[in-house]
């Protein structure tokens, strides 16, 4: 068996699932350094804005030096946006490694197994399954049920997530329901409502 197909223990799973929490702590804590940053940069281009306004209504300025100072404020805006978004989803990476550490402490569940704990719920059903070669039953499953098709949701390619998986963790999205577009003045069709779920899963454990 190759090296990289050899399970890893219980103990070797949490010392993996420790190393990338501390992974995400820095990374994180770079990330609050960077959105400093940002946000003092969107403080200052909102005072040139507003000090751009008074000249454009002054007629000092022309409306297109005005809209330069809008952009600016559009992009630091964003960059803000856009790195309190990472944040999230390094605190979000963090819980799952917290959990996966956690459930790496406790026995397997027998076949059928049901554990219920102030924190935590396992359940190990009474079949074998994996997104991967169950997805083939279950879109056939449910088109046979709804007549509705179903697609698997892209893998996520934030940072926070290429940090975990760069540590030897598999993210894996689920199955979500593709609904048909009603013709133009057609009444929609009644659809339930399908939601698309990230988690990670660490290499399993003998």
């Amino acid at each position: 068996m190759p090296a990289a197909d050899v399970p890893l223990t219980s103990a070797a799973l949490r010392q993996r699932a420790a190393d990338i929490v501390v992974t995400l702590r820095e990374y994180r804590a770079s990330l609050e350094k960077l959105l400093a940053i940002y946000e003092a940069s969107l403080a200052k281009a909102k005072d040139q804005r507003d000090q751009r306004q008074e000249f454009l209504n002054r007629g000092i300025i022309s409306r297109r030096e005005f809209e330069d100072a809008e952009r600016a404020v559009t992009e630091a805006q964003a960059k803000v946006d856009g790195t309190r978004r990472e944040i999230a989803g390094a605190d979000h990476a963090m819980a799952e490694a917290t959990t996966a550490r956690a459930l790496a402490s406790l026995s397997p569940l027998k076949r059928g197994g049901y554990e219920q704990t102030a924190v935590l719920i396992r359940f190990n059903g009474p079949a074998s399954w994996s997104l991967k070669a169950g997805t083939a039953k279950l879109q056939e499953f449910f088109t046979a049920t709804t007549g509705w098709a179903s697609t698997t949701a892209t893998r996520s390619t934030s940072p926070s997530i290429r940090t975990a998986s760069r540590a030897g963790w598999s993210w894996t999205t689920c199955v979500r329901p593709a609904f048909p577009s009603s013709p133009p003045g057609a009444p929609s069709p009644a659809r339930p409502q399908g939601r698309t779920s990230t988690w990670a899963s660490p290499p399993h454990a003998s």
